[in-house]
């Protein structure tokens, strides 16, 4: 019998990730590989591998209703965002209404189609990209909110003395 690591659960017991509201998603790369672009003076540059990334995670509102992505930054060997889940306010009368999708549902989507894309950039086929899991945090009110958005705005500028950057 093999010792498999056990993986800490990262979600928040009993919690409904289809609530309306947003999420702060951080997602590695595998092994925390320098994948997606450098930083150059405090500003983030993407090259093919981190752009493919940044398509991907645009496209999140045009395959998943009733989502909406805010402030984003691709870094050398990690990804910030902001998803938004928006509830369908008031349904009329007799319409079927769909369920919004699991925040789980919607990043596994994003991993899948960025590392098919980014593999066929690297030439690849079938390497893992991202790390297995992801770290999320329910945004709970509009100061979580403005905080977040310039930690990810600034995340860039403080690359050169992040210990987690190797």
């Amino acid at each position: 019998m093999r010792n498999l690591r056990v993986r800490k659960a990262t979600r928040l017991q009993g919690y409904n990730y289809t609530e309306s509201g947003a999420y702060f998603v951080t997602i590695c790369a595998k092994n925390r590989e320098h994948l997606f672009g450098e930083t150059r003076n405090g500003s983030m540059e993407p090259d093919d591998c981190g752009r493919t990334a940044e398509k991907w995670w645009k496209d999140i509102p045009n395959h998943f209703i009733g989502t909406e992505i805010d402030e984003y930054i691709v870094m050398p060997n990690h990804f910030h965002g902001i998803v938004w889940l928006v509830g369908a306010g008031f349904p009329r009368p007799g319409a079927a209404t769909a369920p919004l999708p699991k925040l789980g549902k919607i990043i596994a989507y994003f991993k899948y189609q960025s590392t098919k894309n980014i593999n066929i950039i690297r030439q690849t086929s079938g390497l893992p990209v991202w790390q297995r899991n992801y770290h999320e945090r329910i945004i709970r009110n509009d100061a979580e909110l403005f905080a977040i958005r310039g930690y990810i705005i600034e995340n860039p500028l403080k690359w050169d003395v992040d210990p987690e950057r190797w």
